[in-house]
């Protein structure tokens, strides 16, 4: 299974500055399996409707229940709050959220990283003396 971080939880310092600590999306079959029987919709339906807040609240608590089998809704809908208070981007939030559903190899294969021009394309070699006709 593939993580996918992101600084999400606020933590304020001694100067009462506040900082957003990582934490760690992960889905697993359990875990998408659970928010499709909580939400009513599949995968495909919560990935297009990421702009919506329920949506992302899904994402959030089963994107992390992973590690905490007690995380709920009301804790992911607390959490996001206090994310959006501090200044937290919620679209930013969901993109990576939709990132590690995507990467998780749940519904499809987890993505390889991009392979570079002359590996899609190998050059192929030929010697000198190819069997190529050449005009007389």
């Amino acid at each position: 299974m593939v993580s996918v971080f992101y600084p999400l939880t606020p933590v304020q310092d001694d100067q009462g500055h506040t900082t957003l600590k990582d934490v760690e999306f992960r889905f697993t079959i359990r875990t998408v399996t659970e928010m499709e029987r909580a939400t009513g919709c599949g995968v495909a339906q919560l990935v297009l409707l990421q702009k919506n807040a329920q949506a992302m609240v899904a994402l959030l608590c089963y994107g992390l229940r992973w590690k905490d089998r007690s995380f709920t809704e009301d804790k992911a809908i607390d959490l996001a709050q206090k994310f959006i208070e501090a200044g937290g981007d919620v679209e930013d939030l969901t993109k990576h959220l939709v990132k590690a559903l995507n990467e998780s190899g749940v519904y499809g294969k987890v993505s390889q990283p991009a392979k570079s021009e002359g590996e899609l394309n190998p050059t192929t070699k030929t010697s000198a003396t190819s069997e190529t006709p050449t005009a007389a």
